[in-house]
């Protein structure tokens, strides 16, 4: 009976397909990409962490003396160090508008430090500001560069003749 029930019916041509990876961001506007990179930085922040604990518990679980204990945390702790100062640049440079260039420059331990390099750093940085306007030209000397600039040039009389010519 199986065998006349799948004549009677067609096979299925294909099976559903399961959906494509979509990417969850593609639904955020350009301007909301700062959460985006944010979200990264702390998800590889905690990775780093989980690393870095995993670590830390095969050496402590393999160590068999004090100093062996007493170095494996050490050793941890300067990680963990470095990944809290790395954080606090990272930090200091996204609230200080800092381009990805300069962070390598900030190079302090603490907090405070970094905000004040970060200040001096975004101090350096070209303001944004309106280019220069020429609105007069004062031709001066002529051909001639010796020529003192209130002698008498051809300029300055020609201005002078349109000034009278009414």
């Amino acid at each position: 009976m199986s065998e006349q029930q799948t004549e009677g019916q067609e096979p299925a041509a294909n099976p559903p397909a399961e959906p494509a990876e979509t990417d969850p961001w593609a639904a955020f506007p350009k301007e909301f990409n700062w959460v985006r990179k944010e979200l990264e930085d702390a998800r590889k922040e905690a990775a780093d962490k989980r690393v870095l604990n995993k670590e830390l518990k095969e050496k402590l679980g393999s160590a068999k003396t004090p100093e062996e204990v007493q170095q494996a945390t050490a050793a941890y702790e300067a990680k963990a160090r470095d990944l809290e100062v790395a954080l606090a640049r990272e930090k200091v440079a996204r609230k200080s508008g800092l381009s990805d260039d300069l962070v390598e420059f900030l190079t302090a331990t603490t907090e405070e430090e970094l905000a004040n390099q970060a200040a001096k750093l975004a101090g350096l940085k070209p303001a944004a500001a309106d280019p220069v306007v020429v609105t007069a030209l004062e031709p001066r000397g002529g051909l001639d560069p010796t020529t003192p600039a209130n002698e008498q040039n051809g300029y300055d009389a020609w201005e002078a003749y349109k000034r009278n010519r009414h």
